[in-house]
């Protein structure tokens, strides 16, 4: 009990889902992701905006682009609507989180839906009639869970 508030407690599971999301291994991935949602649950509306973005990086970090470009998308719509934390600090120091600037975030988020409307083409394309993978039939080089076969 450091006395954190619940924007702190927010704001240093975002940093641990935004570092698992850099890692970008499937293991890490999947985590993240097991966070955010845990962070939906979480009562502080304003913060949401920022989940739905670290969703996004999760999803996008996957090569999954229609999924994350609804997670920006959403983010995006919130910030526009004004629903944000405000700019905020890392906890108990002065560094500003970059996420938390206005201009900066809608900026990150522009950039990023424009990423997911074009995305890179894809390096192949599964044909298996009963392919495994139900998440996108698009095959990356760069997929945390690349594979040479489906199976």
């Amino acid at each position: 009990n450091l006395g954190f508030s619940t924007l702190d407690v927010l704001l240093l599971l975002f940093g641990r889902a935004s570092a698992l999301t850099e890692i970008g291994q499937p293991e890490e991935l999947a985590e993240a992701e097991k966070l955010l949602e845990k962070m939906k649950s979480f009562e502080e509306r304003t913060f949401q905006c920022l989940v739905y973005y670290a969703i996004g990086r999760v999803f996008l970090r996957e090569n999954r682009f229609k999924a994350a470009m609804q997670q920006f998308s959403d983010s995006l719509q919130m910030v526009k609507n004004q629903i944000t934390p405000g700019k905020l600090t890392w906890p108990l120091t002065k560094q500003i989180v970059k996420e938390t600037q206005p201009d900066h975030f809608k900026e990150m988020l522009e950039n990023a839906i424009e990423l997911c409307r074009f995305p890179p083409a894809p390096d192949a394309v599964c044909c298996l009639e009963k392919c495994l993978c139900t998440l996108k039939t698009e095959i990356y080089f760069t997929d945390p869970d690349f594979k040479v076969s489906c199976s």
